[in-house]
């Protein structure tokens, strides 16, 4: 269960791809897209169906991770990667520009946080 401590500090739909467990270097991507509404909690990612649902569909948490842009292996614009410390990737795509430079600075911003933290 995720934490649900706090506010959502960003929100707002996300197109996601199935998980990628272990080498993302040799991974397929496949037609395997969903759109799902995430909001980013402390630095915890959870994901739901609508804005409405109260029990989510997954979460990960994005404190250890990296992100990359993920344009190139997924062929789609905005998309980014975030691979967890738990060898899992979650492959995302924004609606807009826009969209994914406020979710990618947002993500940026807590990872360099975190890891400045004494």
């Amino acid at each position: 269960q995720p934490k649900k401590q706090g506010r959502p500090i960003k929100q707002g739909f996300l197109v996601k791809h199935r998980c990628i467990r272990g080498d993302w270097s040799k991974a397929q991507i496949t037609n395997n897209w969903k759109k799902r509404w995430f909001q980013l909690i402390n630095t915890t990612m959870v994901y739901y169906k609508l804005p409405s649902d109260t029990k989510p569909k997954g979460w990960f948490e994005i404190d250890g991770s990296t992100w990359e842009t993920a344009d190139d292996k997924t062929g789609k614009k905005f998309s980014f990667a975030i691979h967890t410390k738990e060898s899992t990737t979650f492959v995302l795509v924004a609606t807009s520009a826009d969209m994914f430079s406020n979710w990618t600075s947002i993500i940026q911003s807590l990872l360099s946080s975190a890891t400045s933290a004494p």
